[in-house]
């Protein structure tokens, strides 16, 4: 018990997000987004005057990394490594869930950065100038695959009724079996904003939907899959035919990467599909507390389809 007092108490911990901003704080679910302002970090690195010059970049450095990024602040009763391991998990599960908003799901060519701090694996390329067999300069540069920085106000200004539900899911992790698999094919899909390869891309989000639009591993596929999208998102007779026709090429594609080893260079047609699977997940987040079971809303589609 008297270990107990002194380990186990309450603790707030914010986890940094790489190059994320916003202007003012937001509830989300069961943390709360804070950009970290110019005042948290004078009181902090300003608690010593550098002893050089050196000690004073290295100082600055770390703070340009950190001042105005908004984080993922965690408040929990548990003893150190256990709130640590929480605050990461929760700051892990929020930056999933809010790069749905991102555009980076619906480009081919283009990944999201916005992660907890130190998981961006940012890329960069080192050269050698090389002159009569010497070292005559060297250059290092970053390669970025998408934007370098996110405005979470500037998303949320234009995709407003989408972020509720996403902060709704953050919230409660139990609710309804719907709600349940929503959120798990949701952190599934978010993956696919984290790469630029398309044809990881579109394995992720082929693998998010048939993890909501298929019953079990003996219906078939591509059939049920492209036509239940279809009726869920689909307004028109034409546009349900388009979406039908565009999900049966993509898996086309998809079978001559998995098992012959081709690209997909098809941009066009991936990205068109991209937005049918946005649109869908988009369409569920709407569902979150009406629908119970998937069962329920793939026997809605289905009716609709016989209708």
């Amino acid at each position: 018990l008297a270990r107990y007092e002194v380990e186990v108490k309450d603790r707030e911990i914010w986890v940094p997000l790489h190059r994320t901003y916003a202007r003012d704080s937001r509830a989300f679910g069961t943390t709360v987004l804070r950009p970290i302002s110019k005042d948290l970090m004078d009181a902090w690195f300003f608690r010593f005057v550098p002893a050089n010059d050196a000690v004073r970049v290295q100082r600055d450095r770390e703070r340009s990394k950190l001042q105005a990024t908004l984080a993922v602040c965690t408040s929990i009763r548990a003893e150190k490594t256990k709130a640590e391991e929480i605050a990461f998990e929760r700051a892990i599960e929020a930056s999933a869930l809010l790069r749905f908003l991102s555009p980076a799901n619906w480009s081919a060519k283009t990944r999201s950065y916005v992660v907890p701090l130190g998981m961006e694996k940012a890329e960069g390329k080192e050269l050698l100038y090389i002159n009569n067999g010497l070292i005559e300069s060297t250059s290092s540069s970053a390669i970025d695959r998408g934007p370098t920085a996110w405005n979470l106000d500037e998303h949320v200004h234009h995709l407003p009724h989408l972020f509720g539900p996403l902060s709704a899911l953050m919230s409660d992790h139990e609710g309804s079996q719907f709600r349940r698999q929503v959120h798990e094919g949701l952190l599934l899909y978010s993956k696919n904003s984290l790469t630029n390869e398309a044809s990881e891309k579109l394995v992720f989000v082929l693998v998010a939907l048939e993890s909501i639009f298929l019953r079990n591993s003996s219906e078939p596929i591509q059939g049920n899959l492209a036509e239940r999208i279809a009726f869920l998102i689909g307004e028109t007779l034409e546009a349900r035919k388009i979406i039908v026709t565009t999900t049966r090429q993509i898996y086309g594609l998809r079978s001559n990467f998995i098992h012959h080893g081709q690209s997909i260079e098809d941009n066009d047609l991936l990205e068109k599909f991209l937005w049918f699977a946005w649109e869908s997940f988009a369409y569920l987040l709407q569902l979150i507390d009406k629908a119970k079971t998937v069962e329920e809303l793939l026997s809605s589609l289905d009716d609709r389809r016989l209708a």
